[in-house]
């Protein structure tokens, strides 16, 4: 009582899908707001109404991360200092704070935001995930984060949380191979090999975390190749990609189930 709030009744109301139409999505995300968070993306003419002990000035505020309310109505957190563009070589890692039950899906773009397929890989420990991108070319890059729990009925539907801006000093061709739901979704953690393509006729390691199932195998074509449980829930095993087909890691989820489901894909 006797104290002031802010809001944005319509950022939660809803937004435009990928059809050009208004979906309602009421959410509660930039209710009551914390003032430090609200101004990561909005900044008020008259600074008093930023509600802060001290008040940022405009270059300040285009300096800050475009963290939305969402970002913060999911849990997430970033676990480092970061900027609205931030200085990187070839490539770049973010640290996040994220409760366990949240899933995060990333996107690289660039400034006309023209997608960047397979340039963005997620890792899981615990309550945090690191997000690496690589950057095709020297230049500016945006890296969009995604968001959704585990227990959303619409298992495909993320909610757009955050745009973190960088400028790249250098490019490459490297690429992470592509991850599936399952992967995910079961909480999987990829060791090696972390790059695509990979090497045709040379011996690799493959070294994943995979909690809670039956089997996990590499295949490619009629060629299978079972790894083996090592350590909790790791699984290793050594493979040779013999072709350029695609080659991919699949898991059993259950010792009798027939069925195996992909969880990366190498091409």
């Amino acid at each position: 009582q006797g104290r002031w709030h802010l809001m944005d009744i319509t950022w939660d109301a809803g937004h435009i899908d990928d059809s050009h139409e208004y979906a309602k999505t009421y959410r509660t995300d930039f209710l009551f707001l914390e003032p430090e968070k609200f101004l990561c993306t909005h900044f008020p003419t008259d600074s008093k109404w930023q509600l802060l002990d001290r008040p940022v000035g405009k270059q300040e505020f285009l300096d800050l991360p475009y963290l939305r309310g969402e970002f913060f109505g999911y849990g997430l957190e970033l676990a480092g200092p970061a900027t609205q563009v931030s200085q990187a070589g070839d490539s770049a890692s973010l640290d996040l704070l994220a409760p366990q039950d949240v899933l995060l899906m990333a996107q690289l773009a660039d400034p006309h935001d023209g997608e960047q397929t397979r340039r963005t890989f997620i890792r899981r420990i615990q309550g945090a995930a690191r997000v690496d991108a690589l950057f095709p070319e020297s230049g500016q890059w945006k890296l969009r984060l995604f968001a959704r729990t585990s227990s959303d009925p619409e298992p495909n539907r993320y909610t757009w949380v955050a745009d973190l801006g960088y400028e790249a000093a250098a490019g490459t061709d490297s690429r992470f191979p592509e991850t599936f739901g399952t992967y995910g979704q079961i909480g999987c953690n990829l060791i090696e090999p972390q790059f695509s393509p990979l090497p045709v006729g040379e011996p690799l390691r493959f070294s994943v975390d995979v909690p809670g199932v039956a089997g996990v195998a590499v295949v490619q074509g009629e060629a299978w190749t079972k790894l083996q449980r090592t350590t909790g829930d790791n699984w290793t095993g050594t493979a040779t990609s013999s072709s350029s087909q695609p080659l991919k890691v699949l898991v059993q989820l259950r010792a009798d189930d027939s069925q195996w489901q992909g969880i990366l894909q190498y091409e």
